[in-house]
């Protein structure tokens, strides 16, 4: 039961991100899906692992690390 939960928040986070031309970062998609930011990126790293998704650094807009945007493959 647990795989089919995780399997569906993934197609989720997917149809989130073919909304989004740009791209989300983490805590916008866990703010759009009512889910937690931890559980977003470990299902973006299945994700990712799969070759649906990549990862690409945003230009910083000041200090700090840059936010990392995921986008469909």
């Amino acid at each position: 039961m647990k795989r089919v939960n995780g399997e569906r928040q993934r197609r989720t986070i997917l149809e989130a991100l073919r909304d989004a031309r740009d791209g989300l970062d983490t805590n916008q998609l866990a703010e759009r899906l009512g889910l937690h930011a931890n559980t977003i990126r470990w299902h973006l790293g299945v994700l990712a692992d799969g070759g649906l998704v990549q990862a690409v650094p945003e230009p910083r807009r000041g200090r700090g690390r840059p936010s990392i945007v995921y986008r469909l493959t």
